[in-house]
């Protein structure tokens, strides 16, 4: 069987009332890990090197992730999400959100937020990391 005529997965949108859409928080030592596993199993949306996520991605920080996307693809490749990551950054020490591949089954894994603690834990991401404007 060519590349071509495999089973395909189909690309779709994780929606808010989606079973699977949820907010999960990690440290920077398991995005790390999630950048080796990302790299290893040849999913495109992450940093170049663990290098260069150490450089963006402050030590200190909470790392929220939120799945947009199910990735398309052969059905003999394991399933990923792309996904929203919200992080401060190394450098500006503001607020970062970006783009990054996780598999499901490590996905599923991650410590999930629920209510109350979701709620705080990334309004304090949001609100500490946000310089104020003045409205003109």
């Amino acid at each position: 069987m060519s590349p071509d005529s495999r089973p395909q997965r189909r690309f779709s949108t994780v929606r808010a009332t989606d079973d699977d859409c949820s907010v999960r928080l990690l440290r920077r030592s398991q995005l790390e890990q999630l950048q080796h596993e990302s790299r290893d199993h040849g999913l495109s949306a992450r940093w170049s090197s663990i290098e260069a996520l150490r450089a963006q991605v402050d030590e200190s920080s909470p790392v929220f992730v939120c799945p947009v996307f199910r990735l398309g693809g052969p059905v003999v490749e394991p399933p990923a999400y792309r996904c929203h990551i919200w992080f401060l950054s190394a450098v500006t020490g503001q607020g970062s959100v970006s783009l990054f591949d996780i598999g499901v089954d490590t996905f599923t894994r991650l410590r999930r937020l629920e209510g109350d603690d979701m709620f705080q834990a990334l309004t304090r991401l949001l609100l500490d990391s946000h310089g104020m404007t003045r409205i003109d």
